[in-house]
């Protein structure tokens, strides 16, 4: 998680995709 963008990523998958 060097970037907050990952996190979010990681956090809600469902947002990204």
């Amino acid at each position: 998680h060097n970037f907050p963008l990952d996190l979010a990523s990681v956090e809600a998958p469902s947002l990204n995709g």
